[in-house]
């Protein structure tokens, strides 16, 4: 099994690993005298793959034929995953059995006990899964949807489902409690059992295992709630009176901070509900969504015919569009890019130079994790709510759909990698 003496602490996503078994992953040529000294001459997925399919098997092939046993006993993987064996002549095959973890590097080794001065074992292989996404349909049942060949599996009943931190379950709501259930869609969970509110928007924290929701009462009034994991304690973190819809609930990147969009109005506040104070004002509101800055110290929305960026700290303002009222949903990218809705979809560096319209046709614009490319939501004639969902890769301009969508509920949460630290 690749699930035994695993260290809690790594679990490396995007870890740059430099170095790969000196026994090789490639077959060279050896003097006639050394051609029985056993090899490894191949694997898969091969070192540094990128995008590995989630349901993807582990190979070695190795130069001669080998003691099963020992290899079987001693290979592991990083994370953990539990899986079977097989050998096909000189090649050993490593069957996972639940899907590998999406957006997420993993590290093959025969030796755990080898490793570098930081604690990263040498590795035979090692590979990045591929970035999934979840998406709501019009049966009210979550689908994890895979961009590389739109292939999906459902996960059950429910809302506005998003990853947690791990990528190994996802938070979501259902009949108005907080769930969450695996990445295979096993073990669903009921985490409340809250009569006076009704759940919805849940999101983990970048850095603790503290989920925010919002909560609104019979009287329709929206607060911000917390709950804590390990002891499933529920704390109400505002205290608004008005009736008023909460839409959007955002931790920064760094997770020191929750924002929020209430009632066309931007707040924000530390992660434990203390310094809450707004980000727009009555002249400038935010009409459809807001996204966080990769630093987590300013925040893009649209406001009116136009983007708007604001600074977290200084409350200052800036206009980096011009006006067009197409003006629509925003996202900010790993790599300091907005992309946002303007007759179709347009992207701009973060001082909004460098304007690029990349398709002519539709709406949503969602980096897909933390990679270069897009997804959106692109209308159909046929039916007033039906959809599709494409991406666009950036580099090379290429567009795929990947899915139906329902108009009704185009939410769409896309796995993201976790920085771990060991990484530089």
């Amino acid at each position: 099994m690749f699930n035994r003496r695993m260290s809690p602490s790594v679990y490396g996503v995007r870890i740059i690993i430099s170095v790969v078994l000196a026994l090789g992953c490639a077959d060279r040529a050896a003097p006639a005298a050394s051609q029985s000294i056993p090899r490894i001459v191949a694997t898969t997925p091969a070192p540094g793959a990128q995008a590995v399919e989630i349901f993807s098997s582990v190979t070695i092939t190795f130069s001669t034929s080998m003691v099963a046993l020992g290899i079987e006993q001693n290979l592991f993987l990083l994370p953990a995953a539990a899986g079977t064996f097989h050998w096909q002549e000189h090649t050993l095959v490593f069957t996972p059995r639940q899907p590998l973890i999406p957006s997420t590097t993993y590290i093959v080794s025969l030796d755990e006990s080898v490793k570098s001065q930081d604690g990263v074992p040498l590795a035979i292989t090692y590979f990045s899964t591929a970035t999934m996404g979840v998406r709501v349909g019009s049966d009210q049942m979550m689908y994890v949807v895979n961009p590389l060949n739109g292939q999906e599996r459902p996960l059950g009943a429910g809302e506005d489902p998003s990853w947690a931190n791990d990528n190994r379950s996802l938070f979501f709501a259902r009949d108005g409690q907080l769930w969450q259930v695996s990445g295979d869609g096993k073990d669903a969970q009921k985490l409340t059992q809250e009569d006076a509110i009704r759940i919805s928007l849940p999101q983990e924290s970048p850095r603790s295992p503290v989920v925010v929701f919002s909560g609104s009462n019979a009287a329709g009034i929206d607060n911000i709630y917390s709950l804590e994991l390990a002891s499933r304690a529920v704390r109400q973190l505002t205290s608004f009176y008005e009736p008023a819809r909460i839409t959007q609930v955002r931790w920064s990147p760094d997770g020191l901070y929750v924002a929020f969009l209430r009632d066309t109005q931007i707040w924000i506040m530390n992660q434990d509900g203390t310094n809450l104070k707004r980000l727009t004002t009555d002249e400038l509101r935010c009409t459809v969504n807001f996204a966080w800055s990769p630093g987590g110290t300013k925040i893009a929305f649209t406001g009116g015919e136009n983007i708007w960026v604001g600074d977290i700290y200084s409350l200052e303002m800036r206009k980096l569009s011009f006006d067009d009222p197409n003006t629509g949903w925003v996202d900010w990218s790993h790599a300091n890019r907005i992309a946002y809705e303007s007759a179709g979809i347009v992207v701009m560096n973060a001082d909004g130079s460098n304007e690029q319209r990349l398709a002519t046709g539709g709406k949503r614009p969602l980096w897909v994790g933390d990679t270069d490319q897009l997804s959106f939501v692109l209308s159909l004639q046929q039916d007033e709510f039906a959809a599709q969902l494409w991406t666009i890769d950036l580099a090379t301009q290429n567009k795929n759909t990947i899915a139906n969508i329902d108009l009704r509920s185009p939410h769409v949460s896309w796995s993201r990698n976790v920085r771990d630290p060991l990484s530089p």
